[in-house]
């Protein structure tokens, strides 16, 4: 066989390989020589193409249409695959709901098991019931008891309460009994002793008068003497010694009327002090207005005039000689309290002495307003705090007022403060020091209180009786009274206000004032009656006054007229009666006094004598009643301690009773719950069984929707694999159609030799077997560039030698040298040295055999370009793209999918 045939049938096998289809066209070979000193270098290029062009395009229009069904079979696996992922997820989430909801089956299995242990027997349900209605009714017989000993309990606490207060009031009567006893006997004792005493006195009282009036009568006597004598000395003096005669007789007259008067008002005042004794400090001061100034004030309530513009139109004419007398009867009223002797601060009172002043003050004004037929004013806490607030504003602005009166900017700024307050004031000042007001007796306060209200009162001409008129008129709602010292250096330094209101948005609450019971209306009365008795007697001492300023007025007349002997006789006589009709006169005031005392104490002895006797029979009535109620009483409380004891052990059975009762329905209740709980049990178990039934069922549904898609996924897959495998070889094809192969060889030949192949012949002469001094090898490396734009490097040898080389005419096949076939003339080298290294061997010094044929060499392989579509591969190395390996592993997936074994996942 000829080397080309051989050449030719190695590279027709290696594409059919690659390949597998093509047929192989004819090769173009370039050979080129170059000069190159004594040498020729001849390099032969050989290209080989493996398909028409024709045949490529076709296969390219293959390969598009067969990328279109890839990409259309890889869009149905992902949709196939999405739908598997979905069913996994549905199928792991039912599996994860089955396998609770078998579990919930155990729990609810295990519950009704549980609640099978503790249900009650048949017999224990009816021993129960029977128990129940056993103990009811006992209950019930109970229940009946207690409530028809309760009803006698109750009866006997009744009757145990009202003879409790039986005996209480009864013993409240005897102890108001005795001291009422005690204090009649005291009173008895009290007058026997006055009428005892007061008789001797009467006795002496006689003897006295009766040996003064002896001395009087011979008073007289020399008097009518002197007289007698003077009278014969002239008619005028007559005349003088009868009027004067006249007068002293007014005189006696009414001296008399005063001391009968003045009786009259002291009993009426001893009356007074007698019910202010029972009252004690209850008793709530009063001023009694004399008639002619109450009309006066009345003409103020008529006019109720609460802007003070007119009050002294309104009240009427006064002369200075009225008011005056007015305020002295008024301040004539005032009586001391034993009671109220201790000391206080007038301007640093405390609370109590503060509500105590207010409440005092209160009551005068209302005691006058009751005699006008007004309504009471108010006393009210946020009333005497305003009162309060405005003296406290006088001493916060240093007001002087003796000077500058009332401090009309500082109460607008209380008014408003304490809640827009609408008031007039009255303001009383006194000479008293601020060192003695600020320690002096409650006694002494109330006294400048009293005075000042009797001043506002009667004596406020001057002020046009605008003072009176806030305190009378019915406008005034409230009212408030507080004290302050006026500024430093006042000449009246005690300042007392009466703040009296209108009107206030927050009145506070109203404090309650002293009583005005029976008693206190007598003290009205009584004070009235000593106020007009009082009255009469001042008209008695004026009149007797006058009496005794007529005498003097005649005792002067007849001096005038009587000569002087006879006169200074008269004068001494005169003197001497008068002093003896004093004395007379004291003596028989004493003896009326003492008279009247014992008359009195005989009228109280009576009196006193008839209550003691009351007092006694009541006392002794009030101790029977008391024993009577006493043995009621413990009757009672004995019947109500034996009733409640029986109550107490009857509630004690049916506690009992209802504990036994209670048990057994709490039993029962146990035994229903049981039973409850049971069928509760059950229920849930049927509930959990049929949930169960339902999560299988669930299961498999879902389980037979992800095989079916599985199934649907693998027909995907293997449709996609197909089609990718059918467009892997249609793109093998092509490329395989596309490559073309180019080698390149450069030889060296020594000038001496032909210049071509074809003139050497088969054999070339070698040059003497000397060998060269040296030898230079360049390795280079040539790149070819093919139609299909893919890069391959074939690898060339340059030999450089210095000399010509020397090769062996004939060649044996050796390890540096390629041998072809069997003729050891016919060698390829891959360079010169291989050429030179064969010549070694050769027996033919003198010639070496060249083939017409480019040398099959191992070319670089044309790698085909990374498959877009391709299936995922495994044994891939490092200078491949796809392996035999990985084809293998395609088709064996394909296989797989086709019959159904591809998914691990599938669940029968």
């Amino acid at each position: 066989m000829d080397k080309k045939k051989i050449i030719t049938t190695v590279a027709v096998g290696a594409a059919t390989l690659a390949a597998g289809v093509a047929s192989v066209h004819a090769d173009s070979v370039k050979v080129t020589k170059e000069q190159v000193g004594d040498e020729t270098k001849i390099t032969t290029t050989t290209t080989k193409t493996e398909a028409t062009q024709q045949q490529i395009d076709k296969t390219k229009q293959e390969v598009s249409s067969q990328q279109s069904v890839v990409n259309q079979d890889k869009a149905n696996m992902d949709n196939a695959q999405s739908k598997v992922n979905q069913d996994s997820q549905s199928t792991a989430k039912a599996q994860s709901t089955a396998d609770q909801k078998k579990a919930d089956v155990a729990d609810a299995q295990k519950a009704v098991d549980d609640a099978k242990k503790n249900q009650p027997s048949a017999s224990e349900i009816q021993n129960n019931q029977s128990a129940q209605k056993a103990a009811q009714s006992k209950v019930n017989a109970d229940k009946s008891a207690v409530s028809s000993q309760q009803s006698v309990v109750d009866q006997a606490k009744q009757n145990q309460s009202s003879a409790q207060n039986t005996y209480d009031q009864a013993q409240s009567k005897v102890n108001d009994a005795q001291a009422k006893n005690d204090s009649a006997q005291k009173k008895v004792a009290d007058d026997e002793n006055t009428i005892n005493k007061g008789q001797q006195t009467i006795k002496d009282d006689q003897d006295r008068i009766n040996n003064q009036q002896t001395v009087v009568n011979n008073d007289q006597q020399k008097i009518k003497d002197d007289q007698d004598k003077i009278a014969q000395s002239s008619a005028k003096l007559q005349d003088d010694q009868k009027k004067l005669a006249e007068d002293q007789k007014n005189l006696e007259n009414d001296q008399q009327t005063l001391t009968n008067d003045q009786n009259v008002a002291n009993d009426t005042k001893k009356k007074l002090d007698d019910i202010k004794s029972q009252m004690g400090n209850d008793v709530a001061p009063t001023m009694t207005i004399d008639s002619t100034l109450l009309s006066h004030l009345k003409n103020l309530v008529n006019a109720n005039d609460s802007l003070n513009q007119t009050p002294s139109q309104t009240f009427g004419n006064v002369s200075i000689a009225e008011e005056e007398g007015w305020l002295k009867g008024l301040e004539n009223q005032w009586v001391d309290n034993p009671n109220d002797n201790y000391e206080v601060n007038a301007y640093d009172l405390s609370p109590q002495q503060f509500e105590e002043i207010n409440e005092y003050a209160t009551a005068i004004v209302n005691s006058i307003r009751a005699q006008l037929g007004v309504a009471p004013v108010q006393l009210t806490t946020n009333s005497m705090k305003f009162a309060e607030d405005v003296a406290k504003q006088y001493i916060a602005d240093n007001w002087n007022a003796a000077v500058h009166h009332h401090d009309s900017d500082g109460i607008k700024e209380v008014q408003a403060e304490d809640g827009n307050v609408s008031s007039l004031e009255d303001l009383y000042q006194s000479w008293s020091s601020s060192e003695v007001m600020s320690s002096v007796t409650m006694n002494q306060l109330k006294h400048q209180v009293f005075d000042g209200i009797a001043g506002w009162i009667s004596d406020d001409l001057d002020s046009g009786w605008g003072h009176a008129n806030v305190l009378v008129i019915p406008a005034t709602k409230y009212i408030g009274f507080s004290f302050n010292k006026d500024a430093e250096g006042s000449e009246l330094p005690f300042v007392m206000h009466a703040e009296a209101i209108f009107s206030m948005d927050n009145p506070g609450n109203k404090i309650s004032m002293p009583n005005t019971s029976a008693l206190q209306q007598q003290v009205t009365q009584l004070r009235s009656q000593l106020t007009q008795q009082q009255n009469k007697v001042n008209a008695d001492q004026a009149k007797v006054n006058t009496d005794k300023q007529d005498i003097t007025n005649d005792q002067n007349q007849i001096k005038q007229d009587t000569p002087t002997a006879l006169e200074n006789q008269l004068q001494s006589d005169q003197l001497l009666l008068k002093n003896d009709q004093n004395i007379l006169k004291m003596y028989q005031d004493g003896l009326q006094h003492d008279k009247q005392a014992i008359a009195d104490a005989q009228k109280s002895l009576a009196q006193d004598k008839s209550v003691a006797e009351e007092a006694e029979n009541s006392l002794t009535a009030a101790k029977k009643d008391a024993v009577t109620a006493k043995s009621n009483l413990d009757n009672a409380n004995t019947a109500l301690t034996n009733a409640q004891n029986k109550l107490n052990d009857l509630n004690k059975q049916l506690a009992k009773d209802e504990a036994e009762l209670t048990n057994l329905q709490n039993q029962a209740a146990e035994y229903q719950k049981n039973q409850s709980a049971l069928k509760d049990a059950e229920a849930k178990l049927a509930q959990a069984e049929t949930d169960y039934t339902n999560a299988i069922k669930a299961l498999n549904d879902a389980q037979k929707q992800e095989n079916n898609d599985r199934d649907a996924l693998a027909k995907a897959q293997k449709e996609y694999s197909d089609a990718l495998n059918k467009l892997n070889q249609l793109e093998t094809e092509l490329k395989n159609e596309e490559k073309t192969t180019t080698t390149t060889k450069v030889e060296w030949i020594k000038n001496q030799h032909p210049s071509s192949t074809a003139d050497m012949g088969n054999t070339v002469p070698l040059h003497p077997s000397t060998k060269p001094s040296s030898t230079t090898n360049t390795n280079k490396n040539t790149t070819v560039t093919t139609n299909n734009n893919q890069t391959v490097k074939s690898s060339a040898v340059e030999n450089k030698k210095s000399e010509p080389a020397y090769v062996s005419t004939t060649v044996t096949p050796a390890k540096n040298a390629a041998a072809k076939e069997n003729n050891a003339n016919v060698v390829y080298a891959d360079n010169v040295e291989a050429v030179k290294s064969a010549e070694k061997t050769v027996n033919n010094n003198d010639m070496i055999t060249f083939t017409t044929e480019a040398p099959v060499v191992k070319e670089a392989a044309i790698e085909p370009a990374a498959k877009k579509n391709a299936m995922p591969q495994t044994g891939e190395n490092a200078n491949t793209k796809s392996t035999l390996w990985g084809e293998i592993s395609l088709a064996a997936a394909g296989i797989l999918s086709a019959l159904g074994l591809a998914d691990r996942k599938r669940r029968n």
